[in-house]
């Protein structure tokens, strides 16, 4: 069988695909151990690392939006997991 260019253009396309899936595949370990480093409560300062903001920011209007998850009896700790969902709640996609 004799070999043709499409060959050559089936083999480079399958070796651009294994590499995307490969960064695809290390890019998604390195978000969740990113997502699962965090512990299970998150005080101010967590929170303005996770959100990229100063924490003057975190408490004069992050944790005064509707909704914001917080600890009843604890001041200044969030549940890990309800910050994380809300987060995802209270994104816009377009």
């Amino acid at each position: 069988m004799n070999a043709t260019p499409l060959d050559g253009f089936a083999t480079a396309i399958e070796q651009l695909c294994a590499e995307a899936a490969a960064k695809g595949y290390e890019q998604g370990i390195a978000d969740a151990k990113k997502k699962y480093s965090l512990p299970p409560v998150l005080e101010n300062e967590d929170l303005s690392k996770i959100f990229k903001i100063d924490k003057s920011g975190v408490s004069s209007k992050l944790i005064k939006l509707p909704g914001f998850p917080k600890l009843n009896h604890f001041r200044g700790k969030y549940p890990t997991n309800a910050v994380l969902a809300w987060m995802d709640e209270n994104t816009i996609s377009e």
